[in-house]
Parts: structure tokens; sequence; C-alpha cells
């Protein structure tokens, strides 16, 4: 019963082919379930106009407790929510530019902390991110924070690290003429 209220849900304000709603459907029923030692995130890929900013509101209405990260939003914050509300889902829109590489000191390039994330995030042995967090002034302790858990991507483009790649099921979404009656808000 739950899964044809999610089904209609998604249908109704989500326009996507029935496979496409098949796997959306399925990857958040799948989010309420205890979490494996390895899973794999959901990739909503895109152009503009195909829908993706709103299968990203859609996913965030129907996963278990989803957080959401969108534009230039900080990675420390995102990965101390996650840890404090473990488990959850994370919710990455405009992924394209979160995971955008980091200049060091040095002018070097590094990949994103969101990267980073994603990296490890998938399964539970490796799913920790460490920072240094100031306990008194000149005192710092290392701290590992807790990032194992579902996640749902929305991008432009696929990713080029192939590690992070084959860890998503993919959902392209296309340019097209949409369905007159999905409603502009959510209920």
């Amino acid at each position: 019963k739950i899964e044809n209220e999610v089904r209609e849900f998604v249908h109704k304000y989500l326009d996507a082919s029935r496979e496409q709603e098949k796997t959306i459907v399925d990857y958040a029923l799948a989010t309420w379930l205890p979490l494996p030692p390895v899973l794999k995130y959901l990739h909503i890929i895109g152009g503009n106009g195909t829908g993706k900013t709103r299968a990203g509101v859609v996913m965030e209405s129907i996963c278990f407790n989803a957080i959401t990260a969108q534009g230039k939003a900080t990675p420390k914050t995102v990965i101390r929510l996650m840890d404090k509300n473990h488990p959850c889902t994370l919710i990455m829109d405009e992924a394209d530019l979160l995971c955008q590489a980091e200049e060091d000191e040095n002018g070097d390039f590094t990949p994103s902390t969101f990267e980073a994330l994603l990296a490890v995030g998938a399964m539970k042995q490796t799913a920790r991110i460490l920072y240094m967090e100031q306990e008194k002034p000149e005192t710092y302790t290392p701290k590992a924070y807790n990032v194992h858990g579902y996640k749902v991507i929305i991008s432009r483009k696929p990713f080029s690290n192939m590690a992070i790649a084959s860890r998503c099921i993919i959902v392209r979404l296309k340019a097209k003429k949409l369905r007159l009656e999905i409603p502009q808000v959510l209920d």
C-alpha cells in the first residue's frame, strides 16, 4: 500500500518515465530500511528544464530523514548534520558546483570535500571524514564524522571520477513538454 502511495506522489509531482518513477520510488523506500554495509547512490542527471531540481524536492519529501545540500553549502556543516542525524539521506542539488575541485594554499587543485564524502560514504567501513576540532584555545582533537548513508545526487553531467560513478544508479532526465496537470508546488 505504501509503495502505491509513494508511486502516486512521484507521478503527481514529477514528469518522468514509468521506469524512472520505479527507480526513484524503489530508492526512496530503501532509505526507510536499515542501512546495508554497502549501498548505491541515486544520481539524477539532466540539462536545464528537465526537472532535476523538482526530482530533488520530491526525494526530499519521501526519503527518510532527508538533508539537502545545494549550491555552495559548506561541507563541514553538511558533514556534521549527517553525523548528528545519522542515518539520513543526503540530497545534493547542483552537485556540479558542490564537487568542484578546491584550490589549496600552493595553488594546486584537490578533490572537493563533497567529492571525498561521496568517495567514502557508500561503505560502512570507510564512511568517516576526520576534522580537527578545537576543544580549548590552541588544543585540537581529531573527530571522525559518520557519512555513511543514502545520497541523491543531482547534476548536469555524470562524474568523471569512475570510483564515484560506479557507486551510482543513474536516472537521466531529458527535456520534454511537461504534463500540464503537474502542480507547481508540492502539497
